[in-house]
């Protein structure tokens, strides 16, 4: 899939981030950047990415069954309401927020950190699908622009899953999920963090 010619300029940088904050989980990244949840120095062993590319774990997922398959992780206070875990794999960070709604506990944030040099988009590309439901279908893409303010863009895509909504009756089958990155030497995307984000009924 070409992405550069698939995402078209529909939405300003400053519209793509308010859209991401909307989501409280997603407050997360803008803690963590304030120093309020630094990611944690050890994060455990560094465990093999392919436990998280089982299948068996991803967006909307109970927190049981998450836990059952790779553990617990290391915790991180954000003082946020939600439950963050991080987790060391070889390509850098998998960070998972658990949201509980009428009881139920379930993956509803999933960050993918990929170091401060990035990786390129067809070495992402399986590893962020891998934890979308597998029905996902992206129904609206958007860039927002480098800026010589903020330098790194921002692609978004929006998807519905059927099974995402079936999961649990408060959760919505829409997510998000959106991708930082820059250009490199060779003008090829770089992708330096990735974030799934699933929808929710507020309460």
């Amino acid at each position: 899939m070409d992405h550069d010619e698939e995402l078209a300029g529909r939405t300003t940088r400053r519209t793509a981030v308010s859209a991401f904050a909307l989501g409280g989980a997603a407050a997360v990244i803008s803690a963590r950047s304030r120093g309020l949840a630094a990611p944690a120095g050890d994060a455990g062993p560094v465990l093999d990415l392919a436990a998280f590319q089982s299948g068996e774990i991803g967006l909307g997922v109970s927190r049981d069954e998450w836990v059952a398959q790779v553990g617990e992780g290391e915790r991180i206070d954000v003082a946020l309401g939600d439950d963050l875990y991080e987790y060391a794999v070889q390509i850098g960070r998998i960070y998972v927020a658990f949201r509980e709604i009428n009881d139920f506990s379930y993956a509803h944030y999933i960050e993918f950190g990929f170091g401060a040099d990035g990786l390129t988009y067809d070495r992402i590309e399986p590893i962020v699908r891998s934890m979308m439901p597998a029905d996902a279908r992206a129904t609206d893409a958007y860039l927002a622009p480098a800026t010589p303010s903020g330098p790194t863009a921002i692609a978004s895509w929006r998807y519905t899953s059927e099974s995402l909504g079936s999961v649990h009756p408060g959760i919505l089958p829409e997510f998000l999920s959106m991708r930082l990155q820059r250009r490199g030497d060779d003008n090829a995307w770089l992708v330096s963090s990735a974030h799934l984000m699933a929808g929710e009924i507020m309460q």
